[in-house]
């Protein structure tokens, strides 16, 4: 049996809402806020308190013998205000990274992990046709700002999910339910974010490695009947046409992402 090759990356992740704590700034805290949309009442006020223990969390990370991590940085923070950006919070994820490098792991910075800018969202989230603008605005600053202790970014983490569980099943904000129109547009817009957010990155950081992480649903059919079959497959290519459909689409793919990744938790019937 072959080993890894030498410099293979072994890391965990995390994202920044779920881990940082008083993040009271973005779309989720607000959701939170509302009875009965958390279903067990818990609260990301504390979190894991990463945002204040992030050495001590890196140094566990580096005891287990990890050598690379991947970590959202939190819009809400960074721009609190359309167009206005916090020098205070940019320092912090410099800080963030840096202590990462000491600890000789590798960062791998998403730019949006499901939270959004209480703004942002005001003006219909990723719905609204300056979503694409807005989120390259922030992706350029951050790659000014950062881009010189990152190697690894990956620009938007699941859109799929993000799409299906904001506006099908409703289990994340805004919180609608059956409305594939927004569905759609909201996986458009972010295909869209996500390649001129590819090319901003990489007119600033050439050398640096861009792409995207995709949740792999795996559908199985409830039984042998043609209605079953079908539904399954109209489900797998609702969830898998961006990033990892066929034809055109995956020529697009090829030319803004230098890698997709995968997450796989379970199969649906």
């Amino acid at each position: 049996m072959s080993g890894f090759p030498r410099g293979f990356l072994w890391g965990t992740a995390s994202a920044a809402h779920q881990v940082e704590g008083d993040n009271k700034n973005c779309d989720w805290w607000e959701w939170e806020q509302q009875p009965g949309k958390i279903a067990n009442g818990d609260s990301s006020l504390v979190a894991c308190d990463n945002y204040r223990r992030y050495r001590e969390d890196f140094k566990l990370l580096r005891e287990m013998n990890q050598n690379a991590h991947r970590l959202s940085i939190e819009w809400s923070r960074i721009e609190p205000s359309q167009g206005e950006f916090d020098s205070r919070q940019i320092r912090h994820y410099r800080d963030v990274l840096g202590d990462l490098r000491e600890q000789g792991i590798e960062p791998m910075v998403t730019l949006h992990h499901f939270t959004s800018p209480l703004w942002f969202a005001r003006k219909g989230g990723w719905m609204d046709r300056d979503s694409v603008r807005a989120f390259v605005s922030f992706v350029t600053r951050a790659a000014d700002e950062l881009g010189d202790l990152v190697n690894l970014w990956c620009t938007i983490n699941e859109p799929n999910i993000y799409a299906t569980n904001g506006w099908l099943t409703g289990e994340f904000p805004p919180g609608h339910q059956g409305d594939f129109r927004g569905f759609y547009s909201v996986i458009s817009n972010m295909r869209r974010a996500h390649e001129l957010a590819y090319v901003a990155i990489k007119k600033r950081r050439p050398d640096s490695m861009v792409g995207l992480s995709h949740h792999k649903f795996l559908f199985l059919p409830a039984s042998d009947k043609r209605r079953d079959v079908w539904a399954t497959r109209a489900a797998q290519a609702t969830v898998d046409r961006w990033p990892i459909g066929p034809g055109r689409m995956q020529r697009v793919v090829e030319a803004t992402s230098d890698y997709v990744g995968v997450a796989h938790y379970w199969a649906q019937n």
